[in-house]
């Protein structure tokens, strides 16, 4: 797993990569700061540089000297979508806030790419069983041929259930963030680098559990568990997990997870604070969950919000809402038949470094 610094040996003069500093430092010819371009860029004077990426090429002309040749870094991966007709919110792309040791990496030109949200849940197919909703997609800023720093995508809604269709369905759980297997599962498994998103909410029905998360080490939250009474008219979709929740797969709860603020984020920066309203003065806000929709009217009021820009889930007097682009959090779930849920949020990537 990384650690707190990111180091790896420089590529000689590997075209499209940081190539290392051997060469500017026997000309003379390293500025001490970092000089890069790429994104948005902003210097608002406050004694560091600032970039908003959300795909295409972080490039450095210098690479700057010691700690002045560290770059603070932030990914957001694609929130989940939101399932359909009372199904479970999307959870939250993965979230990371690390360091980058440029200095030592070297300058040229490192590829970015961010996660889309995923789309909801189909508004169509057989009632009781329609297909849960897609996961997000990942971001990562590529450090060699070989390396990268990554994040997962949001775990997708479960999807549209029914008593009298089969409660076990894997359409009817909420997805897993990915990727998966999770760093913290029993090895041997792949992943032990990639901070994964966060799970699913699921349908109503007991049996159906919220899609799972690493953990609180990898800002990854399982999704909750629907829960309600058909025979009663009474139903609601768990919300998703969202990078600061603590759920467990068996938690019920139809509101989205909570997300995590980025300390140093500027003010056009996700989402305005950690519910489903934009208050002025708030920002920095990413990686909540998605809410799960509801039926009846009764659920309205004070339920099934999104968090960190997530996706409001659906009841019958409230449309459902997507997750917000650029904030990586779920999508909301639909609350009746016949619509597709909401689309998660799309991810980014955002760069400090000393002016």
């Amino acid at each position: 797993m990384f650690g707190p610094f990111i180091k790896q040996k420089p590529f000689q003069g590997m075209s499209g990569f940081g190539g290392g500093a051997t060469g500017l430092a026997n000309a003379g010819g390293i500025s001490p700061v970092i000089d890069a371009t790429g994104g948005t860029k902003t210097t608002p004077g406050d004694g560091y540089v600032y970039h908003y990426m959300t795909g295409g090429t972080f490039s450095v002309a210098s690479q700057g000297v010691g700690p002045d040749g560290i770059i603070d870094i932030c990914l957001v991966g694609g929130g989940g979508g939101g399932g359909q007709d009372r199904g479970g919110g999307g959870g939250a792309g993965g979230f990371r806030i690390t360091t980058v040791d440029i200095a030592t990496l070297g300058a040229g030109s490192y590829p970015v790419s961010v996660g889309g949200g995923g789309p909801g849940g189909p508004g169509s197919g057989p009632y009781g069983n329609r297909n849960r909703a897609s996961n997000g997609s990942p971001s990562y800023f590529t450090l060699t041929p070989t390396t990268k720093v990554e994040v997962g995508g949001g775990g997708g809604g479960g999807g549209q259930y029914s008593k009298d269709a089969t409660p076990t369905l894997p359409s009817n759980h909420g997805a897993d963030g990915s990727p998966t297997p999770h760093p913290t599962a029993s090895t041997p498994h792949p992943n032990t680098t990639v901070y994964p998103g966060s799970g699913g909410g699921s349908t109503q029905g007991q049996t159906n559990g919220g899609g799972d998360g690493a953990g609180p080490t990898f800002n990854s939250s399982p999704g909750q568990r629907g829960f309600g009474n058909e025979d009663a008219g009474i139903s609601r979709g768990g919300g998703g997990g969202g990078a600061g929740s603590t759920y467990s797969p068996t938690s019920t709860g139809g509101d989205g997870g909570v997300g995590k603020q980025l300390p140093w984020a500027l003010p056009t920066w996700g989402w305005g604070q950690n519910d489903d309203s934009n208050t002025p003065g708030g920002y920095g806000w990413f990686a909540g969950g998605g809410g799960g929709g509801s039926d009846p009217a009764e659920f309205c009021p004070n339920s099934r919000m999104g968090k960190s820009g997530g996706g409001r889930g659906a009841c019958p007097t409230t449309p459902f809402g997507n997750g917000v682009n650029g904030t990586g959090s779920g999508g909301g779930s639909e609350g009746s038949p016949g619509s597709p849920g909401g689309t998660g949020g799309s991810g980014a990537i955002m760069i400090r470094y000393k002016a």
